[in-house]
């Protein structure tokens, strides 16, 4: 008899990670929900270097890194073409932060990654019914941090 194994994990596309987000408004609107955007910075030099192909490399890796950093209750997926979101069911803001600097730490001790480049990760916190505001909101975290001199 065959072992059962759980399925691959994958990052989702934009939209089954919004769809996760609109889920969790209607399964448990008052839970503690947060949402984690994690951009990398600094890939003009990279496309300059080595192309789309350079930067599809880079973002496949940060990308597949996350994946290895995710609880088993997270939700990972792509937000744009150098931003990923990541969904902490039942995470305050305690564990947010923790899990962001966490997420930040590793992704940018990542061998393969230029010099030059960064990982952004920006938080937001509230609950269920939050959905979609929280990944606006943590997108804002990294864009703030990308435009600050």
């Amino acid at each position: 008899m065959a072992a059962l194994t759980a399925p691959a994990r994958r990052l989702l596309s934009r939209v089954e990670l919004l769809r996760h987000l609109d889920a969790q408004a209607d399964i448990a609107p008052r839970a503690p929900l947060s949402f984690l955007a994690v951009r990398v910075t600094g890939l003009d030099d990279v496309l300059e270097q080595r192309g789309e192909v350079g930067v599809r490399f880079v973002n496949r890796g940060v990308g597949e890194a996350l994946l290895g950093l995710c609880r088993g209750t997270d939700i990972p997926g792509e937000l744009g073409e150098v931003t990923f979101g990541l969904i902490l069911q039942g995470a305050g803001a305690t564990a947010a932060a923790a899990a962001a600097a966490r997420v930040q730490h590793h992704l940018n001790r990542l061998a393969f990654l230029p010099a030059g480049c960064a990982v952004l990760v920006g938080a937001a916190t509230g609950t269920g019914s939050h959905g979609r505001r929280l990944a606006w909101a943590a997108l804002d975290v990294v864009d703030g941090d990308c435009c600050s001199g």
